[in-house]
């Protein structure tokens, strides 16, 4: 390539470039303890900006630190590579992209370190020398060598006293030594009975808490779930109940989110990892909500990206529980315009957004409203969640992900989330998806089943679902009715609460264990304690098997099914999301509002595709004018409609997820 200049030509020859040697600097970019950036200061362990500090000194306390590094290489940073390491603590390199560029130690013994930290540009040359910082970690004060030295000296005058005094003084010191240790050992003891106390009382009360919410949930959940399931139902009261139900749900959620945060104090939380419908949890929550965003005169919106995998294996229960806490948030401090909830998929990260158009958050607020009963803003806009937004953070860190806000007062807010996820295929999760409903008992079988409940909206519940399928049923209101009822009829199975009046539930079980067929029958304990050890104690008193309330008439069939090797009569139920073939007409955009049509037919003219997948996402959230919800079937028509409106005008679109 030749260029003209004042001197003459200008040769460039493009195949002559010899690759980049240039070496890129290696600086320390930010400090963290406890996961709170450390700036210089007085009380701070940097005296100056940690890039131009070459030795740090911690002390015993300080357990956790995090250092960022950088590799001066602006070409293409995001091909930087790093390696770290802990000499003496670590023999091999760590090695990390341009995503990680922290390396956090924790709990260090008390010594010398020297960490290391090199990087290589985006043509792969490599910085060997890097830049290194001298740590030292302090040892606790009763690890010092003067205190060594003290406690020492002190003995050694001891001993040298103990020689020079009389007999009479050493029994005098021993007396007033025994007399110290006894009085520290009782305040020892009171201290620890006092902590135990307070534990048996939190114990207590979550149990209690647990079994008072757990027992109306149980009758709101079951009826629901029966009302739904008839077959002369019509379809827009079924939605109304599966919102009733999934709000039910959300409200056993938030129980859970209390006992959760016992849990995860205690470090006793795990992840339970399994296979699920991403797209059909979103929708869920979104449905969920919509009632609420109607009332409030505000727009709720769904945007998937056509990335977005549809099955995916994570913790299903923690993932809900994030989105609804996040979602209720959004729409509890939005007063007008909408909430729009944005799911995307890129490098095996799962992304869920939630933006609001309501209040904010101001920039002073947005570094602590993570934590628990945060209240940020003055005292008419304050926002908050109680333990909501904390969970929700703690949950994001156990799946290995992030997450973050963006706000400004006044204009709204954005909560995003980062999931490392793993995509499955939709064989993995088929068995779970299968829904059949029960309708009678296989031919030649009858059983007598034994309702022992004090509360009638939870055994007619349940008398309504045995019954309905062709079980023989009786109630007894106590245990001691329970006992009389057993010695009379003989059934072959119990459903027995644990809290029953005038007898409990664990001594009846026993007294029946001692009757004639008592060894034989089956006792299910009801119970709507959540601790381990009530559990265990149940089963001791007797009981085969313990259910926790609310239990879902999956369970109860299949326990049923365990212990008496019942065989039941099975039909095939719809999903309430699956999709029956239909004929689509022109008339079924009708039901979009003029104003939506509108913006669809102007992205259209434009041949706008990313304006046309915004409108169409839209549609998807979409409810009539009126008020009344729509069908997911009428959704469809009018989201095939659309498409084939589309491609008749030349233009192709990827189908989004529905």
């Amino acid at each position: 390539m030749f260029f003209g200049s004042l001197n003459g030509l200008v040769a460039f020859y493009p195949d002559r470039l010899a690759p980049n040697p240039y070496v890129p600097p290696v600086v320390l970019t930010e400090l963290s303890l406890f996961n709170k950036p450390v700036l210089p200061g007085r009380d701070s362990p940097l005296d100056k900006p940690i890039w131009a500090t070459r030795a740090l000194t911690f002390s015993h306390d300080q357990s956790i630190f995090t250092l960022g590094f950088a590799g001066l290489s602006n070409a293409a940073p995001e091909n930087n590579l790093y390696r770290y390491r802990l000499d003496p603590l670590e023999r091999d390199w760590n090695e990390a992209d341009s995503r990680r560029r922290q390396a956090t130690y924790t709990s260090l013994a008390a010594g010398h370190y020297v960490f290391r930290v090199q990087a290589s540009s985006k043509d792969g040359v490599w910085n060997e020398k890097g830049v290194t910082l001298a740590v030292t970690v302090l040892p606790p004060w009763w690890a010092e060598w003067w205190f060594r030295a003290m406690v020492g000296a002190t003995i050694a005058a001891a001993v040298v006293a103990a020689h020079k005094v009389r007999v009479r003084g050493l029994k005098v010191a021993a007396t007033r030594l025994e007399t110290q240790v006894a009085e520290r050992t009782r305040e020892l003891a009171v201290a620890k009975e006092a902590a135990e106390r307070a534990n048996q009382a939190k114990g207590a009360f979550l149990a209690a808490m647990s079994h008072e919410l757990r027992t109306p949930l149980n009758a709101i959940l079951g009826f629901s779930a029966m009302v739904r399931d008839s077959r002369d139902l019509a379809e827009n009261h079924r939605e109304n109940l599966d919102i009733v139900n999934r709000s039910g749900e959300h409200l056993l959620g938030l129980i859970d989110d209390v006992l959760d945060t016992a849990k995860i104090e205690a470090g006793g939380l795990t992840l339970d990892l399994r296979s699920f419908d991403v797209i059909r949890a979103v929708q869920d929550n979104i449905d969920m909500m919509r009632v609420r965003c109607r009332q409030k005169n505000v727009d709720l919106i769904l945007a998937i990206s056509p990335t977005v995998p549809r099955y995916i294996r994570s913790d299903p229960g923690r993932f809900r529980q994030v989105l609804i806490n996040l979602l209720g948030n959004a729409v509890k401090f939005t007063e007008r315009g909408s909430v729009t909830v944005r799911l995307d998929a890129r490098n095996s990260l799962l992304i869920l957004e939630v933006e609001d158009t309501g209040i904010g958050i101001a920039p002073q607020d947005q570094g602590r409203i993570f934590d628990a009963f945060v209240q940020a803003g003055n005292i008419t806009t304050q926002k908050g969640t109680g333990l909501g937004l904390s969970i929700a953070q703690q949950f994001v860190q156990m799946m290995a992900g992030t997450i973050g806000v963006e706000s400004t007062p006044g204009q709204g807010s954005r909560f995003r989330v980062e999931l490392p996820v793993e995509a499955v295929d939709e064989s993995a999760v088929t068995a779970s998806r299968q829904h059949k409903e029960i309708i009678g008992l296989a031919p030649g079988q009858s059983y007598r089943i034994l309702i022992v409940e004090d509360r009638k909206e939870n055994w007619l519940l349940l008398q309504g679902l045995l019954a309905g399928v062709g079980f023989q049923v009786q109630v007894a209101e106590d245990g001691a009715q329970g006992v009389e009822k057993f010695r009379a009829w003989q059934p072959h199975f119990i459903w027995m609460d644990v809290g029953l009046p005038v007898m409990g539930g664990a001594e009846a079980a026993a007294r029946i264990r001692l009757m004639e067929g008592g060894r034989d029958v089956k006792i299910v304990a009801l119970s709507a304690s959540v601790l381990a050890a009530e559990r265990e104690a149940i089963l001791a008193a007797g009981f085969d098997e313990s259910l926790r309330k609310p239990v879902r008439r999956e369970e109860i069939f299949d326990c049923l099914a365990r212990h008496l090797n019942v065989r039941f009569v099975y039909q095939e139920a719809p999903s309430p999301h699956s999709a029956e073939p239909v004929r689509v007409q022109r008339t079924d955009l009708s039901i979009l509002p003029v104003r939506l049509r509108q913006e669809l037919a102007d992205a259209v003219v434009s041949l706008n595709p990313s304006r046309i997948q915004e409108v169409i996402a839209r549609v998807a959230d979409h409810d009539a004018p009126s008020g009344e919800f729509l069908s997911f079937t009428a959704k469809r028509l009018a989201y095939t409609e659309i498409l084939k409106a589309l491609e008749e005008s030349g233009i192709r679109l990827r189908e989004q997820a529905w």
